[in-house]
């Protein structure tokens, strides 16, 4: 399962507050994506420099994975840095510490979908569509979706669109 809790109803000064907090407990990682070229570095950042350009413009999240994609489960809290293109902050806190989070910062999940597509001539390249919830059933008619997948543990699990999975609280519910 993957959840994903938008930041964008946070100031400036909370999202600083918010990365204060999570460098308390977590441990922090800050990569660089060099575009076209698959993988990225890890850079160092001082924290005054990393707290300058935190920015509530930025494309800024918290993600909860458990027991996806064979990966270990995290709670991850990642800050784009304003100039510095392709730059990220990454605070991987421990998973326990999630609902902390979750209530002094008032994070929810949107009520939202991501749809993503694989961009083929471009390897490592997704696109990404953020699509409200009211909407998903108008689009799934339209472009005739058969079905949707989702990583559960190390297999992926296809479903059928007349079923929609919730993730909270983590269940499937009929699409009208």
């Amino acid at each position: 399962m993957e959840r994903f809790f938008p930041l964008k109803h946070l100031t400036v000064g909370q999202l600083r507050d918010l990365y204060r907090d999570a460098c308390k407990v977590g441990k922090l990682l800050v990569e660089h994506d060099q575009p076209g070229v698959e993988g990225h570095y890890e850079i160092n950042l001082p924290e005054d420099e990393i707290l300058k350009n935190i920015s509530d413009e930025n494309q800024n999240y918290l993600v909860f994975h458990e027991n996806f994609e064979n990966e270990p489960d995290a709670t991850i809290i990642a800050f784009s840095l304003s100039p510095h293109p392709f730059t990220t902050a990454y605070i991987d806190i421990d998973n326990a510490r999630l609902d902390w989070f979750v209530k002094k910062y008032g994070l929810n999940e949107p009520d939202a979908t991501i749809i993503a597509f694989s961009l083929s001539p471009h390897p490592f390249t997704t696109a990404y569509i953020d699509i409200d919830n009211a909407r998903l059933d108008w689009f799934v008619k339209k472009y005739g979706l058969a079905e949707w997948w989702q990583m559960e543990g190390d297999e992926r699990k296809h479903y059928p669109f007349t079923k929609f999975y919730t993730l909270e609280p983590v269940k499937r519910h009929n699409l009208n």
